[in-house]
């Protein structure tokens, strides 16, 4: 393959640089289009050539990829053969990507980034198998990305429906299909019979993988929780997708992912839940004013006018004070004065003659206390009420996007 220099199609000539990818049944090299754009060729080996089972496996995910399905899964831009010098091998022409999941996954994810990785997996995954397509080869070398989102790759041993097949593959009993790390225990049987859940199994592998480092083998394995406590949920969701028996998986990438969505809506609710709980604070601890300084009266500073004794407040009272030193003083705050307090900012008004105005003080003065204290208990229940009434909002918002999640589940085909 080193001798190759160029490729034509009937788009133009590709000139080949060097190999970027080694390949289980073909090469990637990176190379410059006829537009002088960078790009990558697949090439299926030269040995391979001649053999009817890996040519038409090949020619069936060009035909694949060829067609616009899903922004998730690899487009394939340009295809022909090579010269018969170069081997005649077919290749195809995909965009050249940065990065793929392994490049990512060196650095162990956080839960917020495996969620967000593994959910575009999952989507592009869900709409081949939605076609009917198992991809069987899984793994993260075989997921680019280009910065913002997964794009699904080398669909080189899929299995495809008959509408998508170019070629008729027979699977061999002697076969070996997919990588042994990320393959499913059935793929290890030969002649078993594999389908979607064999790929539930593999992003199962790599959602562990992406966060503890280490690809699930048997039962003993690091779990998500002993890295990332409040995301554990995803434990259960990995359990689920490696169980040996298939049928006990998810049964398609869009269930799981469901699952993942589901669980991780509950948890961000559960944790709003705790953040507006731990926003109710002590008494003492509250920011208002008049609870961490209840109202004194200056006596310094007050005065009679003549007709009106006249308090000074230690600071203004704002409308439910005032109706909390109301219900406490009740039919008696009219006991010394002629008429009902008023209040304006930091001052007390009560109209009373020269003889009831000492007197109107010390009952003013003797209500303060149970005024204060039925403040801050009426203050601390509506701070309560408002917390219940959030936590209500944020069951409705999980309960419909729960509805929305189901909805479009039983549209696309999940159980």
């Amino acid at each position: 393959m080193a001798g190759i220099k160029t490729l034509s199609t009937i788009s133009g000539d590709y000139t080949v640089g060097k190999q970027i990818a080694p390949g289980g049944n073909g090469f990637v090299f990176s190379a410059i289009g006829p537009d002088g754009i960078e790009v990558a060729v697949k090439i299926l080996k030269p040995e391979l050539v001649n053999s009817r089972e890996k040519r038409g496996r090949f020619q069936n995910e060009i035909a694949f990829c060829s067609a616009d399905r899903h922004p998730g899964i690899l487009r394939v831009l340009d295809a022909g053969v090579a010269p018969k010098e170069a081997g005649g091998a077919p290749f195809y022409v995909m965009r050249r990507y940065p990065q793929t999941l392994r490049n990512l996954m060196a650095k162990r994810f956080t839960g917020e980034q495996a969620i967000t990785e593994f959910d575009g997996i999952l989507e592009a995954l869900s709409a081949a198998h939605g076609r009917g397509v198992t991809h069987r080869d899984l793994k993260p070398e075989n997921i680019l990305h280009d910065g913002t989102r997964p794009i699904i790759a080398d669909f080189g041993i899929a299995h495809f429906t008959e509408d998508d097949l170019i070629e008729a593959v027979k699977t061999q009993k002697h076969d070996r299909l997919a990588n042994f790390t990320y393959c499913a225990p059935e793929q290890k049987i030969k002649g078993h019979p594999v389908d979607t859940r064999a790929d539930v199994f593999a992003i199962g592998l790599m959602i562990n993988e992406s966060i503890t480092g280490s690809v699930p083998n048997g039962a003993d394995y690091p779990r998500i929780a002993q890295f990332i406590k409040e995301f554990a949920f995803l434990d259960e969701v990995v359990s689920k997708a490696l169980q040996y028996k298939p049928e006990n998986r998810y049964s398609t990438a869009e269930e799981m992912r469901m699952a993942i969505r589901v669980k991780a809506a509950q948890v961000a609710e559960a944790r709003e839940i705790e953040r507006l709980r731990a926003s109710v604070v002590p008494v003492e601890e509250w920011a208002d004013a008049l609870v961490k300084n209840p109202i004194t009266v200056d006596r310094s500073r007050s005065d009679w006018d003549g007709k009106h004794l006249v308090l000074q407040l230690s600071q203004p009272v704002n409308q439910g004070w005032i109706n909390c030193f109301r219900h406490v003083g009740g039919s008696g705050l009219n006991t010394f004065c002629e008429g009902a307090w008023e209040f304006r900012g930091d001052h007390a008004y009560a109209r009373c003659s020269e003889t009831q105005a000492p007197v109107g003080v010390n009952q003013f003065i003797g209500y303060l206390a149970p005024t204060a204290d039925l403040y801050a208990r009426e203050l601390e229940q509506a701070m309560r009420n408002h917390q219940a009434a959030q936590e209500e909002k944020l069951r409705k918002q999980l309960e419909a996007a729960q509805a929305q999640e189901r909805a479009r589940a039983a549209i696309r085909g999940t159980p």
